[in-house]
């Protein structure tokens, strides 16, 4: 007998339960209805660029957040800044949007902040995800706080 799959939805989750077996299922995460937005706002008394990502990041949001990034650190010297983001309640991003966000790693990297702070809410699979970006841009300066 086949053991299909269903998708369903409970609560802000997504999971896949097994038809054969309704105590089989795989939940997929948070709120994937959730648009992805950011807010980027520099803090020059501080030295500090302040950025806050939200929700599940497209392609489209992520090319627009790395447009505004831009056009914000052009105003200043980031090798005399740190940048902080502020991830508490960013999604795992999945597999397509994992290349731009290597892009904005290694863009943290070439700026040259003298420290990357990420904050999250206690979230392995979204620390462990972090993580592995930062190693494979070989981003150094960086950390990740749980909250």
């Amino acid at each position: 007998m086949l053991n299909i799959p269903y998708l369903y939805y409970d609560n802000s989750y997504y999971g896949v339960v097994f038809k054969e077996n309704p105590f089989l299922y795989i939940t997929l995460g948070g709120d994937y209805t959730q648009m992805g937005s950011y807010n980027l706002a520099a803090d020059n008394a501080a030295k500090r660029l302040n950025v806050k990502v939200e929700g599940t990041m497209s392609e489209k949001d992520a090319g627009g957040f790395i447009e505004q990034y831009n056009q914000i650190v052009s105003t200043f010297d980031p090798t005399e800044y740190e940048i902080v983001l502020d991830c508490t309640t960013l999604n795992v991003s999945t597999s397509d949007v994992l290349p731009m966000l290597e892009q904005c790693y290694i863009l943290y990297k070439q700026s040259g902040f003298h420290k990357v702070v990420f904050t999250i809410a206690k979230n392995p699979v979204l620390k462990m995800q972090l993580g592995r970006v930062a190693r494979s841009t070989k981003l150094e300066n960086y950390e990740i706080i749980e909250l």
